[in-house]
């Protein structure tokens, strides 16, 4: 199902651009992320990715606390409604933090648990983590994750900064080598850009 753009605003308390077309770093793939607050809908597409939450929940101290909520705050563009919302957010106190990092640690274990893979699903998977991982060291420092494309576009420097860090889980550095080992192994080179999907709450195109 489509959206209505005159009916959704209508619809709607509140309607919030976020990710790559707010962040001014959109590109012709990109697809167009949108807060709908008063809404039940949902209108997942290439193009469309509508997260729809309820006015009760913009005062929920998990969504307040989370990853999401915290980029829309910081890089949303509103449509509709006043955002009221946006001064309570707070990722200070480490909980999106260490629920990105439980997710990281999670999947590498389970590439270590899993027989080595394709090289060019490898080199995906490398890229993600790497991501994610950089959205982790963000939100540690009580940052609001930028739109992926802004991010990849550091990796490089984040990639520097961590090289020599001592807060790498070493089930990542496990999981990242055997990647490495697959693509060496492979004549495949490692790159450092990657898109991400988004999760309500948790992540963020």
């Amino acid at each position: 199902m489509g959206l209505n753009p005159d009916r959704t605003i209508a619809d709607c308390d509140e309607v919030v651009v976020f990710g790559s077309q707010a962040g001014g770093c959109s590109t012709e793939s990109s697809d167009l992320d949108v807060l709908l607050v008063g809404s039940s809908l949902r209108c997942l597409s290439t193009r469309i990715d509508v997260v729809s939450v309820s006015r009760e929940q913009l005062e929920d101290p998990r969504w307040l606390s989370s990853e999401l909520a915290s980029h829309i705050a910081e890089y949303g563009v509103w449509i509709k409604g006043s955002g009221f919302w946006r001064n309570d957010v707070s990722i200070s106190n480490g909980q999106a933090a260490d629920r990105k990092l439980s997710r990281i640690v999670a999947r590498a274990r389970a590439i270590l648990k899993s027989p080595p893979t394709r090289p060019r699903i490898a080199q995906s998977v490398r890229r993600k983590l790497i991501l994610e991982y950089a959205r982790w060291n963000g939100l540690n420092k009580g940052q609001a994750v930028p739109p992926t494309a802004l991010l990849t576009a550091n990796i490089v420097n984040f990639q520097n900064e961590c090289s020599v860090s001592n807060d790498i889980p070493v089930d990542l550095l496990a999981a990242l080598e055997r990647l490495n080992v697959t693509l060496r192994n492979n004549g495949v080179g490692c790159t450092r850009t990657q898109a991400a999907t988004t999760v309500p709450y948790e992540a963020v195109t």
